[in-house]
C-alpha cells in the first residue's frame, strides 16, 4: 500500500492506496504554517489515517508528496518545501519519500487517472488561490534541468507590471489567481462604492475591511457574476484576458492542443470554460484553434492526492525515474 500527501495552503489531504493506485482513505487536516506545527500536523496526518484504516506502517512500500515549490527558510538555510517535506518524512517514519511540486503531482494524477489518460501531450493548469502549471510530453511529466521550468504562476503577462516578490514584474498569478480576483473585486466595489453589489450579500455579514478580505474569495466572485453583478463580471473579465494571453504563449511555444484546468476555480464550470475558450481561440489561427481543447480536470481537487500517490506508486515500482 501507499501514502499520498497533497500539501495545499490553507488544507493537507493525506490518502491511502492500494497497489493499483485505488484510494481507500482520505483524511483532510488543516496546513497550518511552515514551522514546528506544520511539521507535527504531517506527522500527525499520517498516524491518523493508520490509525483509522487499521493499517500496520510495515505494509506501507512508499510516501509520495506533491507540495507548493515554496523557498522556506528554517534554521538558517533555505530549502524547497516539497525537499524539506520529504527529508522529514524520510527521517520519521524510515519509508521511501517520493516528492514534486503540487502542480506536477496533480498532472500525474490527471495522466495516469484522470482527463489525460488517453493524452500524451499536455498542458495542466492549477487555478486555486495562487496558479500553478505543468507540462506533459509524450507521457511524461517535463521537469527541466532545475525543476522549475512549469512554474507558469510566474510568466509574464503585463510587461513592468505589478511587482512579484519572484522579483519580476506582471507574472500571471497577480493577474488570474483566486487570491487576485478577490482583491481586484474588493479594490472595484470600494471604487464604485457598490454597497448593493452581489458580492457583498453572498459574503453575509462582516465587522470591518479585514473580515471581508478574509471571507471574500474565487468563488463567490464567479457566483455573483453567475447571478449577473457587473462589478463580478468585469473582474473576471480581467482575470481571464490575462489567463487567455498566457495560455495562447504556451499553446505557440509548446505546440499544444489539450489544456487541462484543475484546482478550485475549475468547478465554475461553463463561466469559467465557455469564455476561456472563446478568448484563447479568438487569438490563434483558425486551423489551430479549431484542435485546441480547455477542458476541466476529471479528478477535480483530488487530482493533487491521486498525483501524490501515482508519485508514491510509480517511483517506487520504477516505473518513472
Amino acid at each position: 500500500m501507499y501514502i499520498g500527501i497533497d500539501v495545499g495552503g490553507t488544507k493537507t489531504a493525506f490518502a491511502l492506496a492500494d497497489d493499483s493506485g485505488k484510494i481507500l482513505k482520505q483524511i483532510i487536516l488543516p496546513s497550518g504554517v511552515y514551522d514546528g506545527t506544520w511539521n507535527t500536523m504531517l506527522n500527525n496526518g499520517i498516524s491518523e489515517l493508520l490509525k483509522t484504516t487499521d493499517t500496520d506502517q510495515k505494509d506501507i512500500k512508499a510516501i509520495g508528496v506533491g507540495a507548493p515549490s515554496l523557498t522556506v527558510e528554517l534554521e538558517n538555510q533555505k530549502i524547497i518545501l516539497p525537499c524539506l517535506i520529504q527529508q522529514r518524512l524520510q527521517k520519521q517514519f524510515r519509508l521511501p519519500v517520493f516528492a514534486d511540486n503540487d502542480a506536477n503531482a496533480a498532472a500525474l494524477g490527471e495522466l495516469h487517472s484522470g482527463a489525460g489518460r488517453e493524452i500524451k501531450n499536455f498542458l495542466y493548469l492549477i487555478l486555486g488561490t495562487g496558479v500553478g502549471g505543468a507540462l506533459v510530453t509524450d507521457g511524461q511529466v517535463y521537469h527541466g534541468k532545475s525543476g522549475r521550468e512549469t512554474e507558469f504562476g510566474h510568466m509574464v503577462v503585463v510587461p513592468d507590471g505589478v511587482q512579484c516578490g519572484c522579483g519580476q514584474k506582471g507574472c500571471l498569478h497577480l493577474y488570474s489567481s483566486g487570491e487576485a480576483i478577490a482583491r481586484n473585486a474588493l479594490q472595484k466595489i470600494a471604487e464604485k462604492k457598490d454597497l448593493n453589489s452581489q458580492i457583498l450579500k453572498l459574503i453575509g455579514p462582516f465587522k470591518d475591511g479585514h473580515d471581508l478580505a478574509a471571507k471574500i474569495n474565487a468563488e463567490i466572485i464567479y457566483e455573483a457574476a453567475a447571478l449577473g453583478d457587473r462589478t463580478a463580471q468585469e473582474v473576471l473579465a480581467e482575470s481571464l484576458n490575462y489567463l487567455a494571453h498566457g495560455i495562447v504563449k504556451l499553446i505557440r511555444l509548446h505546440k499544444l492542443e489539450t489544456i487541462i484546468i484543475g484546482g478550485g476555480m475549475s468547478d465554475a464550470g461553463e463561466l469559467l470554460f465557455k469564455s476561456l475558450n472563446d478568448l484563447v481561440k479568438r487569438n490563434l489561427p483558425a486551423e489551430q484553434a479549431g484542435r485546441i481543447k480547455i477542458i476541466p480536470s476529471a479528478l477535480g481537487q483530488d487530482g493533487g492526492v491521486f498525483g501524490a500517490v501515482d508519485l508514491a506508486r510509480l517511483y517506487y515500482n520504477k516505473i518513472i525515474f
